[in-house]
């Protein structure tokens, strides 16, 4: 048999499981209880009265109560007991403020702890770090102690306060240390009895931990003033002086002002200084420290610029209405840096002598409702804590009315507009109406109705907002309606009705519009009657449509207005200028119109001015040359249609269109171009249409006239281009050179230039040009070619430059019409031979030798027909020191004694070349004179040595020279 076993279900095990939930939750939030209450009771005590509360600067101060030895973290505001030991970290400051009005502000790595008497007043003993005491609003001042010194600081001072001494800011302090009790002023320290330092600095500005705070831009100096009782040495300092540094940076990596202190003799009543630093806004740390990097005073300090603040609302003479309800006006300003709150005044008198409103903020801005009628005005003034500057440096006064009105305004209407159609089909949207709000409305009533009073099947909606959709199961039927809008306020008092607008409702969507010209088009007031006004439009049969044209966008007056039933329309006669136009439709007591559209009716294009040839002119035509005919350029211009006419027959001889402002013409062999005859040119400008923006545009036609003059150059026919003749014959028998003109000159010079050269040399001018300055100024037709140095083997142009009676340039310039002939080269004599110098040397052992001549003789042997000879001297670079036509003679005698000092010291000592060159001169023209060069010979050269000393000053007299004379 088997036993049965019996098994609980899981919906059993449900309930203790819950319970056994609730009570750990329980548990949990028991235990939270205790340990937050655990945690408060650590920062108070419930059965003493605190002394102080503590406020952090930069991060947070630890307290331990005297009877705990635990340190509990503080937060701001926490209360301070009887005994507490407070202490800042590394970059902590704090600052605790006793109840009987002693301010105590702790630096980093600071360690207080602070008493309360029995006569209420209270104390603090100083352990580590610095301090500063501020007594200024205690009635019974403040007792410290630090390292076994007593300071008693007096009501209405301030005393800044460390291990190694105590500085009195301002007021009276009395210290009393190892029995002896001193009196200490205001800007006096007080050195601790075991700070062993030979010297004491003393700071009275800035003060430690200091704000600095400006209202003008033009503030930025901070006062550092100090004074120091001891000694400065070499041994101890490191040097004589001390050095005030000031720093963005604490560990002083960065200068912003350095100066050094002159310690080197410090009187017995103490060195005082002071120094104004100019900086820019910030947290600066500044030290007197000595050359071995020793400080004896640093703390830190903030520079901060405040400016009044700007009030931005109510705006200066704003105004505001009410009917029965005041309105609440809302000031804002901008914030004054540091400023820890701000006192709003609103006044009816412009001095303040009474307020209306007077209250105090910490915030930028403050709602007032209680502000009657009237004219008010109001001003903000910054509160500053800081420095207990208190009340300064108020805004610009602004005023603003607020005035009673009384009537609710009568409402103004937004959309639709009136006239407007809407649409009450089925797929259309649902109609919009919207106006103006009005901030007294509890309400606005809108009323739709047949007629214009607004009782016609009227429908009347009432909304809290300024706008109303009409829904799609409420569209109006077709047909004309009306509509308008009243306010009711809180005290149930109504507005007049708004102004009533007409709609027209109807199914599928209405519309007219404009399609050509198009916006801003320009056109032609020649093409006018051409241009179609056209539209589109989905209007009512019972609408007129008209086409309307104002200079006017408001169109005040009309320049034109007309109808069509084919929606196009042409305008023969607009005057030149600026116009809009319109379609303007009514039906049914209702007018609607379109954007108005700009056109401009535009002028004719300007006529455009010959420049070349200039009317009346002369236009001289060159063989192979085109002529450019040119003329100025027309605005807007894309081309120009140019014809030119004969005078005499009124023919047409040229007619082209240009796209440009020049054409280049052959009327030297053109058909209908005749030498010496009078034309008249047309030219017209044109500019293409550009579709939508303007039309086709015609210019006004110039007319303009000139005389053609064919130019016929004089030209060289002899001696034949390029003709060869020989240089012999050149010199006996000069050649001619025969030039001919077509027509009668007023000038012409023949020129003949000798081009194988570089440059060309010019080598004969008939006439010259002293002759024609004279008056002589047509060369012959033929020229003996006769230069006064003949013509030497070479190359030769001959050009004439002519003008003809009219003062046209017919120059012969051109390759064809100028003379070539090349002139071949004559024999050359003989070269030189025999060529000798005595002596062969001209030196120093010549020269010691007293009966040796002073000179150099030169000695060729002559050469065949030669009649001329030319010597020459050149040094070793070549450059000529002496040359000389000698004639027929074979010799040349070189006299040192005789020549000049500059030949003398060039010849002084050297190697030296000296050349013959043997020449045959005859009379070419035959005016008895041999002096035209017909043959010559090559240079042939031979070597000079010279080795002259210099002659000394001497004192014995006379001196013998070196060329055997005496001086």
């Amino acid at each position: 048999m088997k036993k049965k076993t019996r098994y609980r279900s899981s919906s059993s095990l449900l309930l203790p499981f819950i319970l056994a939930i609730l009570v750990c939750a329980a548990g949990a939030a028991l235990n939270f209880y205790f340990f937050y209450n655990n945690v408060n009771r650590s920062l108070s005590k419930m059965n003493e009265t605190p002394i102080a509360t503590i406020t952090f600067k930069y991060k947070t101060a630890e307290r331990k109560f005297m009877d705990r030895m635990v340190w509990d973290r503080l937060r701001q505001t926490s209360p301070l007991y009887n005994g507490d030991i407070i202490r800042t970290e590394h970059l902590s400051e704090a600052t605790i403020n006793f109840t009987d009005g002693n301010i105590m502000e702790l630096a980093e790595d600071t360690m207080v702890q602070v008493f309360v008497n029995e006569d209420n007043s209270v104390s603090a003993q100083l352990a580590q770090g610095s301090a500063s005491v501020d007594s200024m609003d205690s009635a019974n001042g403040m007792r410290l102690f630090a390292d076994g010194t007593d300071v008693f600081i007096e009501s209405g001072s301030s005393v800044s306060a460390g291990m190694d001494g105590f500085q009195v800011i301002q007021g009276n302090a009395i210290i009393t240390s190892d029995g002896q009790v001193v009196n200490v002023a205001e800007g006096d320290s007080f050195a601790a009895k075991n700070s062993g330092e030979n010297l004491h600095v003393m700071v009275s500005s800035p003060r430690p931990s200091s704000k600095i705070l400006y209202f003008t831009p033009q503030e930025r100096d901070v006062l550092f003033s100090w004074r120091m009782a001891g000694s400065v040495s070499e041994a101890e300092n490191g040097g004589t002086s001390l050095s005030l540094q000031v720093s963005s940076d604490r560990n002083f990596a960065s200068s912003a002002y350095e100066e050094k202190i002159d310690c080197s003799s410090i009187p017995s009543n103490g060195l005082s200084g002071s120094s104004n630093v100019n900086l820019d806004d910030g947290i600066y740390y500044w030290r007197i420290v000595d050359s071995k990097g020793k400080s004896y005073v640093q703390n830190r300090f903030l520079l901060a610029h405040s400016y009044a603040p700007e009030l931005l609302s109510p705006s200066d003479g704003n105004s505001y209405s009410y009917r029965t309800k005041l309105p609440s006006v809302r000031f804002i300003w901008k914030e004054s840096a540091y400023a820890s709150s701000y006192r709003l005044e609103v006044s009816s008198d412009k001095n303040f002598s009474s307020h209306q409103v007077d209250t105090r903020t910490s915030l930028t801005s403050a709602q007032i409702g209680n502000i009657g009628e009237g004219t008010w005005y109001c001003r903000v003034t910054p509160f500053y804590s800081i420095n207990r500057i208190g009340l300064a440096f108020p805004c610009e006064v602004k005023s603003f009315k607020i005035e009673k009105s009384g009537l609710l305004e009568r409402p103004v209407l937004h959309v639709p507009p009136d006239g407007a159609i809407i649409d009450n089909g089925e797929t259309a949207s649902k109609t919009s109406f919207s106006w103006k709000p009005n901030r007294e409305a509890s309400k606005y009533t809108l009323i739709i109705a047949r007629n214009e009073a607004l009782t016609q099947d009227a429908k009347t909606v009432s909304v809290t907002k300024n706008f109303y959709l009409l829904p799609k199961e409420d569209a109006l039927k077709d047909g004309k309606w009306y509509w308008g809008v009243r306010v009711t306020d809180q005290e149930g008092s109504e507005s007049p009705i708004s102004e009533v607008r007409s709609l027209f409702a109807m199914q599928g969507k209405r519309d007219q519009h404009v399609v050509e010209p198009a916006d801003n088009y320009g056109i032609a007031q020649n093409l006018l009657p051409d241009m179609n006004f056209t539209w589109k439009r989905n209007l009512p049969d019972n609408y007129v449509t008209e086409v309307q044209i104002s200079s006017d966008v408001n169109f005040s007056t009309l320049a034109y207005r007309g109808q069509s039933p084919n929606n196009v329309l042409q305008v023969t006669n607009l005057a030149l200028g600026k116009y809009y136009w319109r379609l303007s439709s009514s039906g049914g007591g209702n007018t609607m119109t379109t954007t108005p559209r700009m056109f401009e009716v535009l002028d004719s294009l300007d006529e455009s001015a010959m420049i070349d040839p200039k009317n009346g002119g002369k236009a001289v035509a060159r063989e192979g040359k085109p002529y450019t005919v040119k003329w100025a350029p027309v605005e807007h211009a894309d081309y120009y249609k140019v014809e030119i006419f004969s005078q005499a027959t009124g023919e047409s001889v040229f007619r082209d269109i240009v796209y440009g402002t020049q054409l280049d013409l052959n009327m030297y062999s053109g058909p209908g171009f005749v030498d010496r005859t009078n034309y008249n040119v047309e030219i017209q400008a044109f500019s293409n249409a550009i579709p939508g923006i303007v039309s086709r545009r015609t210019g006004r036609l110039l007319r303009a006239s000139f005389f053609l003059a064919k130019l016929h150059p004089v030209a060289v026919v002899a001696p034949v281009k390029g003709m060869e003749i020989d240089g012999l014959e050149v010199l006996l028998n000069p050649p001619v050179a025969k030039w001919e003109s077509v027509d009668e000159n007023s000038f012409a010079q023949l020129v003949v230039t000798r081009t194988d050269v570089n440059p060309p040399v010019e080598v004969m001018k008939v006439p010259s040009d002293a002759q024609v300055a004279a008056g002589n100024r047509v060369a012959p037709y033929s020229v003996k070619l006769a230069p006064e140095e003949g013509l030497h083997s070479g190359t030769y142009e001959i050009v004439v430059y002519a003008e003809t009676m009219d003062g046209i340039d017919v120059s012969g310039t051109d390759e064809k019409y100028k003379g070539r002939f090349t002139v071949l080269p004559v024999p050359p004599l003989d070269t030189p031979e025999g060529m000798k110098t005595t002596p062969e040397a001209f030196d120093r052992q010549y020269l010691k030798k007293k009966k040796n001549k002073r000179e150099i003789e030169f000695k060729w042997k002559p050469v065949k027909t030669a009649n001329d000879y030319k010597f020459s001297i050149r040094n070793e670079a070549g450059e000529v020191l002496l040359e000389k036509n000698l004639g027929n003679s074979t010799e040349y005698t070189l006299d040192f004694i005789t020549m000049d000092d500059k030949l003398k010291n060039a010849l002084l000592r050297g190697q030296f070349t000296w050349y013959i060159k043997a020449l045959r001169r005859v009379d070419s023209n035959k005016d008895g004179v041999v002096d035209v060069i017909f043959q010559e010979s090559p240079d042939t050269p031979s070597i000079l040595i010279t080795d002259i000393p210099e002659p000394k000053d001497l004192k014995i007299n006379p001196v013998e020279n070196t060329y055997g004379k005496k001086k």
